[in-house]
């Protein structure tokens, strides 16, 4: 069996990068060759931020440290983007079964009544996932981050 192969080189009409605007004065000129605007929100203020000081973080049980881990970083990453983060009410779940994630969470909604609640769950399957975000979404319009 012969194979015949053509390539064929087009030219084309290629843009040049356009600079990316942040806060104040600050501006940042990505390559084209990569593309990649990582470097432009490493060290500026987010133009607006909203003060994050009324938020709750629901966990299963033997995720305790991950929390804290995670806490840790978000405080000291949060003050160099303009963000105030304040301390989050953590809750350690009993167990995690869905429907504890449900009455824990429809209590501490109502209790707290957080700006935000960030909830780990303890798998992928969409059972946790569904439950949270149809209390969150549906009975008490409350941004979440599961």
């Amino acid at each position: 069996m012969l194979v015949l192969l053509l390539c064929y080189s087009t030219r084309a009409r290629c843009l040049d990068p356009e600079p990316i605007l942040g806060s104040g004065n600050a501006k940042f000129q990505y390559k084209s060759e990569n593309a990649d605007w990582s470097g432009a929100f490493r060290n500026w203020k987010q133009v607006s931020a909203m003060k994050l000081d009324k938020w709750v973080v629901l966990h299963p049980p033997k995720a305790g440290d991950q929390v804290k881990e995670f806490l840790s970083c978000i405080s000291k990453v949060g003050p160099s983007l303009g963000m105030i983060i304040a301390k989050p009410k953590v809750y350690e779940l009993g167990d995690t079964r869905p429907t504890t994630y449900v009455k824990e969470l429809r209590i501490v909604v109502a209790q707290s009544q957080p700006r935000l609640v960030m909830i780990i769950i303890p798998s992928k399957t969409g059972e946790h996932y569904a439950a949270v975000k149809n209390i969150c979404c549906v009975e008490s319009a409350v941004p979440s981050q599961v």
